[in-house]
């Protein structure tokens, strides 16, 4: 069933996905679209796919989190941001079985070995697949270092021992939520 909804909706936005694609090839130089090796169930590696959001630095490590205000994102990937309409090309990653719609948010391998470190109950999180949300993206937000990240993951290990389609629902609810409010700003 998540695959089928993941292929309907992108079936069905694909007209909004070409608009973004054009604007993104528009706004600045590099690939349209920006993917990172992350870490999924199993501790199984994959390559997540989001909508490029910044400008194309090919030098960069990928070992720097996003903070509030971050001059490497474009004009028009603010835009994406603020709607998480760059996270839709993970319709993609859904499809091909890499994740769910609910689980905790995919790390890279250099921030696992970090959170486990500061909280070895981190590893018990791999048991689920990475999800498109997650408890800790709605409860907290986003982090910018690992204190954060480790705080950020007390709801998803709620979330896993609290595992039911009603917090499932619950979730993918509160995202829609948090996006309708960034709209109506």
């Amino acid at each position: 069933m998540n695959r089928i909804l993941a292929a309907c909706l992108l079936l069905l936005f694909s007209p909004f996905l070409i608009y973004i694609i054009i604007c993104i090839r528009l706004g600045s130089t590099g690939p349209v679209f920006f993917r990172q090796v992350r870490v999924g169930k199993d501790r199984k590696p994959f390559v997540i796919y989001k909508f490029r959001t910044m400008y194309h630095d090919p030098h960069s490590t990928g070992m720097v989190l996003t903070i509030k205000n971050d001059n490497r994102i474009t004009s028009f990937g603010k835009k994406l941001r603020k709607y998480k309409l760059d996270e839709l090309p993970q319709l993609w990653n859904i499809i091909k079985g890499d994740m769910n719609w609910v689980g905790m948010r995919p790390e890279q391998e250099y921030f696992v070995e970090r959170l486990i470190e500061t909280d070895p109950l981190y590893e018990s999180l791999f048991s689920i697949k990475p999800g498109l949300t997650s408890l800790g993206v709605i409860k907290y937000g986003y982090a910018v270092d690992i204190e954060e990240m480790a705080l950020r993951a007390r709801y998803d290990f709620f979330y896993i021992n609290h595992q039911s389609l009603k917090i499932k629902f619950y979730k993918l609810l509160e995202s829609v939520k948090i996006i309708y409010r960034r709209v109506g700003r």
